[in-house]
């Protein structure tokens, strides 16, 4: 879970593909920045100013902008429940990439997030997201 990747990716450039790369955004601006110890320079940092995030809500689509999303994080208090997560699925191709990420918080499955992701200039950034709560 969370151990498996952070720790052992943070500093070591033999390691530092793409794939990695994506992780480490993924754990630091939104594991990090959101779900365990909201940080809004850390979000702001991963995602790029252009996010979207897609909810369903009520039978429709409800779309979240960045700005939106760090207000909220912005009134978030640091997680009160054990938070693990597992990055089950990175793919890359090209400059673009994805990634599925399941939160636990005290165990219990609480969300399957789905990330969508490009590379720029200065470095791989989130441009959109939904997800599934599980209730």
């Amino acid at each position: 879970m969370k151990d498996s990747v952070w720790s052992k990716l943070k500093g070591k450039k033999s390691e530092r593909t793409d794939e990695n790369l994506i992780k480490e955004v993924i754990v630091s601006a939104y594991m990090d920045g959101i779900q365990i110890d909201p940080n809004v320079k850390l979000v702001k940092k991963g995602f790029h100013p252009d996010f979207n995030m897609y909810v369903k809500q009520d039978g429709k689509l409800v779309k979240v902008s960045r700005d939106d999303l760090v207000a909220t994080v912005a009134k978030k208090e640091k997680a009160k429940e054990k938070v693990t997560y597992a990055l089950e699925v990175v793919d890359v191709v090209g400059k673009t990439g994805n990634a599925k990420l399941i939160v636990y918080k005290d165990g219990k499955l609480t969300f399957s997030d789905y990330f969508l992701l490009y590379h720029f200039d200065d470095g791989w950034k989130i441009v959109a997201k939904h997800y599934e709560e599980h209730k």
